[in-house]
């Protein structure tokens, strides 16, 4: 992406800040307000910069299933690609779900669907660990001060229709959500999916990998 993203007076002070500090900058031209400028920045490398989630699709109006918007960049940038683009976003932590919500009014996206919800294999509610910034996951910790009780939904009832891509960055729930979109696969194009491996969480990367390939999916790991 050639035009210019953040100016380098913005850049050089989000550089400078201290982790974990709400603020406001100017970003592609418009207000946009953040938790941690040193998360803000590597999205702004990785999706902006990389282009990580660039895909191709057969019109101007992809669908999209946006698991773990965070404060919005992934959408804003989704909205870049394809000023057409049908999204369902998806962010459980309620302070990050406030910034999400200014962000996307910010940059007049007003025709996407946004949930405070989290993704799993199963409805109901689970025990949410925020960082204040992205690193935010469903954990089975009990007894840790600041846990929250978040909703969590079956993303695959949202799926009535082919999918062009679904973005899965869900810091350790990957495998929870996978397993219950399972039954909808034939209807999705692509998939973006993160990983995270913890070393106290057994690893659940074989089995996702083998659920895609029976769907016939092709995958490509990046380090």
């Amino acid at each position: 992406m050639k035009k210019p993203r953040i100016k380098n007076e913005d850049f050089e002070k989000l550089q400078a800040m201290a982790r974990f500090q709400r603020f406001k900058t100017d970003f592609l031209g418009n207000p946009i307000e953040g938790c941690d400028a040193a998360s803000f920045l590597s999205q702004n490398a990785e999706i902006f910069g990389r282009e990580i989630y660039k895909f191709s699709a057969p019109d101007k109006s992809p669908f999209i299933l946006d698991i773990g918007s965070n404060i919005g960049m992934s959408m804003i940038y989704f909205k870049y690609l394809f000023e057409g683009a049908r999204i369902i976003g998806f962010e459980p932590d309620p302070m990050i779900f406030d910034l999400l919500v200014k962000n996307l009014r910010s940059f007049d996206i007003t025709d996407s669907e946004i949930h405070n919800f989290a993704c799993s294999d199963k409805e109901g509610n689970l025990s949410f660990k925020s960082n204040n910034a992205d690193g935010g996951k469903i954990t089975n910790e009990h007894g840790v001060a600041g846990l929250k009780t978040v909703k969590s939904v079956k993303a695959s009832d949202f799926i009535n229709e082919d999918v062009d891509l679904i973005k899965i960055d869900a810091e350790g729930s990957e495998y929870e959500i996978l397993k219950d979109l399972e039954k909808k696969l034939p209807h999705v194009k692509q998939i973006f999916l993160e990983y995270h491996a913890f070393s106290v969480v057994e690893s659940n990367l074989g089995p996702m990998l083998s659920m895609l390939e029976k769907n016939n999916f092709f995958y490509l790991i990046e380090h």
